[in-house]
C-alpha cells in the first residue's frame, strides 16, 4: 500500500506510557503517511501485536505492567512464522550496552529521544526497501 506521495505506507504500533511522547511519534508518523495505533503499557503492546498484523512496532523500553525487553521477547516467542513485526526499541537510555540489551531481547533496531524524523525514516525505509 502507498501514500498520497506514492511512497510505501506501514502499518505501526506505537507503545509508549507518556502522552506527549505518543503525541509526538503518531503525528511524525502519520505526517509520514503510515497507519498509527497506540499501546499505552506493554501488556497493551502484546495484544495487539497478537490480534493485529503490524509492520513496524516502535516501543519504549521503560513502560508499565510488561517492560518493553519482555514485550519483545513475547512477541517475537508467540509470533507465527514469519509474521512478526520489526521491532524498535525508542528509548531515553543512550548509554553504552543498552543497544545491545534491546538487540538481545529481540528488537530489530533502537532509537534514541527525542524522535527525529529523519532516523524515523531511514530506519522505515532500510526495512521497507526505500526512502519513506
Amino acid at each position: 500500500m502507498t501514500n498520497e506521495a506514492g511512497t510505501a505506507q506501514a502499518k505501526i504500533l506505537v507503545g509508549e506510557d507518556n502522552p506527549i511522547n505518543t503525541l509526538v511519534l503518531k503525528k511524525m508518523l502519520e505526517k509520514m503517511g503510515h497507519h498509527v495505533t497506540v499501546a499505552d503499557d506493554g501488556k497493551e503492546v502484546i495484544e495487539a501485536a497478537l490480534r493485529e498484523s503490524f509492520d513496524f512496532i516502535f516501543m519504549d523500553i521503560h513502560m508499565p505492567v510488561i517492560n518493553g525487553l519482555d514485550a519483545a521477547r513475547a512477541i517475537k516467542e508467540r509470533s507465527a512464522p514469519g509474521k512478526c513485526p520489526r521491532i524498535v526499541a525508542v528509548t531515553a537510555n543512550a548509554l553504552k550496552g543498552d543497544r545491545e540489551k534491546c538487540l538481545a531481547a529481540g528488537m530489530d533496531d533502537y532509537v534514541s529521544k527525542p524522535v527525529k524524523r529523519d532516523v524515523i525514516s531511514h530506519i522505515l525505509g532500510q526495512y521497507m526497501g526505500k526512502a519513506v
